[in-house]
């Protein structure tokens, strides 16, 4: 009951100040813009701040029409918040959020955003509007309001992107200008695999549609690192910045520059475990290719079988031609683990065409060995790293011996 007359009171009597929080570009290492938020004041709050928080605020509107007119409200202080500042600093960008769900044909043609960067002479390329993660009600209506206010020179922003409703269709229906990634996908990453690659994949697709990403929720130095590993454009987060009532830039950003500290120090401590990594599994491999090499095709198989339980690390051994073809069965370890997994993974049989693979590329131009980055494999279903390396038939021809190792993990959380 008290939340909802203090939403009332907001309502009724402007009780609603902005807070800012930055968003800093990787490239630069500055200030990008300002994402604006809307706290509730409460009594006893000193002026210009606000001890509600968005969540309680905007959950104690109950109706749409409360939902809308706050929603506005809160823009409105935003914009005349940011107005001297965009005037101090015209290169800012001023993220504002809008609800989906609020969108119908009676709310999209109203022109209030437009209004208010007139009103407030803040230009609409300075301006991101961002679609925060709701269920729309009118998908139509969503699209003509961000059509609407491209051609008006907005800029449009995808929320929360890995989480909910922010989804890959809704990507390829909005054509956003910034897609930013859930905080939920960003925690944490520096440790976990899987996420880690869901975030590549999606900084891979954004760059390939020409979106800038950011990443949002970055609270730890190692998780800073990492999105600058994975190409992420700008972070968001209490390492950046908490919000504040004023925006207030300041360059450069001393967590930025220790985050990138680290990321190098990861990163080469990664290269260097990757290439200890590389020469102990050529090691390993080395006497099963001098035992293959001279002898006839078909004895592969069973030299391949004879070998395995003399190899722990490895999981699958066959091998192919010199043009990718597979030309044994693979000989693998039991699967263990999940029993249904073995529905799912299956090794590959003779005549599979690896030509294709990106670690096969070096030995199709002539090298003797390769090694590829982790990936999970097709046959286990585990994280593991496939060898390559040449070796000569009685008759003279040449083989490419493959070797699937499991995995191991540097401390940084990478696959090695």
């Amino acid at each position: 009951m008290k939340d909802t007359l203090i939403a009332r009171k907001a309502l009724t009597q402007g009780d609603v100040t902005p807070y800012f929080q930055p968003l800093v570009a990787i490239r630069t290492g500055r200030h990008a813009g300002f994402e604006a938020l809307a706290r509730g004041m409460a009594p006893g709050d000193p002026p210009g701040t606000g001890s509600i928080s968005p969540l309680r605020l905007f959950g104690a509107a109950k109706t749409p029409a409360e939902r809308l007119a706050l929603d506005r409200l809160c823009r409105e202080r935003a914009f005349a918040a940011f107005s001297d500042h965009h005037v101090a600093h015209p290169a800012l960008l001023l993220f504002v959020n809008i609800d989906a769900s609020l969108l119908d044909k009676n709310s999209v043609g109203s022109g209030h955003i437009e209004q208010c960067a007139k009103r407030w002479g803040i230009p609409p390329h300075n301006v991101v509007i961002e679609i925060i993660e709701s269920a729309v009600p009118d998908d139509a209506a969503l699209s003509r309001f961000c059509e609407r206010h491209r051609q008006a020179g907005f800029l449009l922003a995808l929320d929360d992107v890995g989480a909910g409703y922010s989804n890959l269709a809704r990507i390829a229906a909005l054509r956003p200008d910034v897609i930013k990634l859930d905080r939920d996908l960003v925690a944490g990453c520096d440790a976990t695999f899987h996420r880690r690659e869901v975030m590549r994949s999606l900084v891979a697709l954004a760059r390939r549609i020409g979106a800038v990403t950011v990443a949002e929720g970055v609270e730890r130095e190692e998780e800073a690192a990492t999105m600058i590993d994975l190409g992420v454009d700008m972070l968001q987060g209490y390492l950046m910045g908490h919000p504040q009532p004023v925006p207030a830039p300041r360059e450069p950003i001393a967590a930025l520059r220790r985050s990138m500290l680290l990321y190098a120090g990861m990163t080469l401590q990664r290269l260097r475990a990757e290439e200890q990594e590389h020469q102990r599994l050529l090691q390993l491999v080395r006497p099963l290719r001098l035992a293959l090499d001279g002898q006839s095709p078909r004895r592969f198989g069973r030299i391949l079988r004879e070998a395995l339980p003399h190899m722990p690390d490895m999981e699958c051994l066959y091998v192919l031609d010199a043009f990718g073809s597979q030309t044994t069965d693979s000989v693998c370890r039991p699967c263990e683990g999940i029993p249904q997994r073995v529905v799912l993974y299956r090794p590959a049989t003779r005549g599979t065409d690896h030509s294709l693979k990106e670690w096969f590329q070096p030995l199709r131009g002539g090298v003797d060995a390769s090694v590829s980055q982790p990936y999970i494999s097709a046959a286990t279903g585990s994280l593991c790293i496939t060898v390559g390396v040449r070796f000569n038939c009685a008759g003279g021809r040449s083989h490419i011996l493959c070797v699937d190792a499991t995995a191991r993990h540097t401390g940084d959380g990478a696959a090695t």
